[in-house]
């Protein structure tokens, strides 16, 4: 992902740092935020956030961006990345799901409680 950033240019707005320990979208995030990488930027307009992934990713994390890191709309740049996998039903619903899980939450501790209930849910619910 980090050499999608570059291609589409976003190293001639900032500096390119890739947070790699996390295990899903919201952890990344959160590990973003909480390492400081972020530190020093004010992202808008003028100056957006770059997310990179899979065009059918992106609302999930501009939802995410919008819980973690409060920003929305123009502050935040997609950056669709090709090849992989197409949307999937399943991709579908974990958006609509991650809506509903963390309706009202904002606390990273809660959020990441939420999302291991949701992941939990969603792996009895395929085994049985």
């Amino acid at each position: 992902m980090l050499a999608r950033a570059r291609a589409a240019g976003l190293s001639a707005h900032a500096e390119l740092k890739t947070e790699c320990r996390s295990r899903s979208t919201l952890e990344n995030l959160l590990h973003t935020a909480a390492d400081g990488l972020l530190d020093g930027h004010v992202f808008g307009p003028g100056h957006p956030l770059g997310l990179v992934s899979h065009a059918w990713h992106l609302p999930r994390i501009r939802f995410l961006a919008r819980k973690v890191l409060r920003l929305r709309g123009a502050a935040l740049l997609d950056v669709p990345a090709t090849g992989g996998e197409p949307a999937s039903r399943r991709e579908r619903a974990l958006h609509v799901a991650s809506r509903l899980w963390f309706l009202g939450a904002t606390d990273p501790a809660r959020l990441l409680r939420r999302e291991r209930a949701m992941v939990e849910s969603l792996r009895r619910r395929a085994a049985g």
